[in-house]
């Protein structure tokens, strides 16, 4: 039974196998026209058209959206997307087409403007859980520490992207799921409340289907992108006492050090601070000096470059296997852009560990069933003997849902990689950066402060009045129409008092991102 004491009715051919909630509302449901799609690391959507006999009825973007089965399982939560309406014919009612999408949209629609250096990737969501996802109703779910991070700059970008980075550096995942919680946890972490095993749990008849071969098979992987740091850099240059900007052979990663003949000068950012000898910016391959350094002084500048990145990683064994199949070199590249590495050991790691997904073949088994309760990310045990599957632990990518008659039918796919074990040993053991650093979004984190202040309005008992009978007129009325009685004015007096209520924060100087350690430097 549902858990709302609704009756389904039967005209219009609703569907009588869900119940939908909008803002608390039970809308009838079109028969065969409910949608749900989940699928792994990816947002959930849902999609159904609504009959609305009197033609009354409006739907609006943000509206929450739940969808029960018959067996009191909340199968989807979320929000409206995009709503629709046409006309119902015959008679005047209206046919709203509604889609959804999930609880994710809530990381999506804040903005984040944090540092952290050396804390746990679990103690940095924690820290987004509170300072901006809490107030969206958000809560904790499981959220394991994973490895520490070194850096982690989110510069003006989504709550959405910052765990997505974290999720991408520690080779866990993360969502949110129908209750509002959040989880951050290894990928191996829960299995699926059932196995199908043909004996307590068993597919459709005719719905069990396998497929192998893997269409992003590669076994030679490059990887371009990012900055790698040169070795210490030392120029010279003669000072002329007319110039001013001095070339380097790299574009600066960090702040140089730089003298004159031997006497160290102050070194500043250019563009944002003052009262320096010289002044730099990350990226640019030049200096600038204050003050032209006279005839035949020694400029001494010692400094780290950035030099681009591009790596190749080389799977021999699986090279040799495909030239075997398909003859000639057996060679199957990719190549893939990656602007977040700041060292070659990233690029390397990363396009290896790429390697170890793709330079493989891979299993998808599908199958459909009446039986709720899974959801992508967890690990099944399969066992069908025409396939040669016993217990054979299969990772489930996604399930779409459908809803016809009296039944929620559930469409769902497994994948396996046979080569190296389970999936949940795959992505237990994947290869995850050494740098252990983020930066999404600029070099330069500002935030901007916020103060608060209050206007106040005061009505004022001073009424005055002007009876226009003496010939007085009356001062915001050049003439008067007509003088006498009849034409009076009263004037009552509001008066407007502003009262600062400003909150007042102390702030440290910016900082430059010097690729070992950031603070959050717009306020102590």
């Amino acid at each position: 039974m549902s858990p709302f004491p609704y009756t389904f009715p039967i005209e219009f051919g609703v569907n009588p196998s869900c119940v939908v909630l909008i803002d608390g509302d039970l809308p009838q449901i079109l028969r065969g026209s409910l949608s749900i799609d989940k699928r792994i690391e990816e947002r959930s959507t849902a999609s159904f058209t609504l009959v609305d006999a009197a033609g009354t009825e409006s739907y609006a973007r943000g509206q929450p959206v739940y969808i029960y089965d018959l067996e009191d399982n909340l199968i989807f939560a979320g929000f409206i997307d995009n709503p629709g309406k046409t006309r119902m014919a015959p008679g005047s009612g209206l046919l709203h087409e509604i889609s959804c999408m999930d609880n994710h949209y809530l990381a999506d629609k804040r903005l984040v403007i944090r540092s952290y250096a050396n804390q746990t990737a679990g103690y940095i969501v924690n820290e987004l859980l509170t300072d901006y996802l809490a107030g969206e109703g958000i809560t904790a779910g499981e959220i394991q520490d994973g490895p520490t991070i070194q850096s982690a700059v989110f510069n003006y970008v989504k709550a959405s992207e910052a765990l997505d980075a974290l999720k991408e550096l520690s080779g866990f995942t993360w969502y949110i799921d129908e209750n509002k919680d959040l989880y951050f946890v290894d990928r191996s972490t829960y299995t699926a409340p059932w196995q199908l095993d043909w004996v307590n749990h068993r597919a459709l008849k005719g719905s069990s289907h396998l497929s192998t071969g893997n269409p992003l098979y590669r076994n030679r992987q490059y990887i371009r992108g990012g900055k790698g740091l040169t070795s210490l850099q030392t120029l010279h240059f003669t000072g002329d006492g007319v110039l001013q900007s001095f070339i380097l052979g790299y574009p600066l990663a960090l702040e140089p050090t730089i003298t004159e003949d031997a006497a160290a000068m102050t070194v500043g950012i250019k563009g944002i601070e003052t009262g320096f000898d010289y002044y730099w910016n990350k990226g640019d391959n030049s200096i600038y000096a204050d003050t032209a350094p006279g005839v035949g002084v020694d400029v001494e500048v010692q400094y780290y470059g950035q030099y681009p990145l591009i790596t190749l990683s080389v799977d021999a064994a699986g090279q040799v296997a495909r030239q075997a199949i398909e003859g000639g070199t057996g060679y199957v590249e990719d190549i893939v852009t990656e602007s977040q590495h700041e060292t070659a050991e990233a690029v390397q790691e990363s396009a290896s560990a790429k390697l170890t997904v793709y330079c493989q073949e891979a299993e998808k088994f599908t199958y459909q069933t009446h039986t709720s309760g899974l959801a992508p990310g967890q690990l099944q045990e399969i066992t069908y003997a025409p396939f040669g599957f016993a217990a054979h632990e299969m990772l489930i990518e996604s399930i779409h849902i459908t809803a016809e008659g009296g039944l929620v039918t559930c469409d769902v796919s497994c994948v396996t990689g046979p080569t190296m074990g389970s999936w949940a040993k795959f992505f237990s053991n994947i290869l995850t950066r050494q740098d252990k650093t983020l930066q999404v979004g600029d070099s330069l984190l500002l935030a901007l402060l916020e103060q608060a202040e209050t206007v106040a309005i005061a009505e004022s008992d001073n009424i005055e009045t002007d009876d226009f009978s003496g010939g007085i007129v009356n001062r915001w009325i050049a003439l008067p129409p007509t003088q006498g009685a009849g034409h009076n004015v009263e004037h009552e007096l509001v008066a407007i008092a502003e009262t600062p209520n400003l909150v007042d924060h102390d702030t440290e100087d910016y900082e430059w991102d010097d690729g070992c350690e950031w603070d959050f430097a717009t306020w102590a």
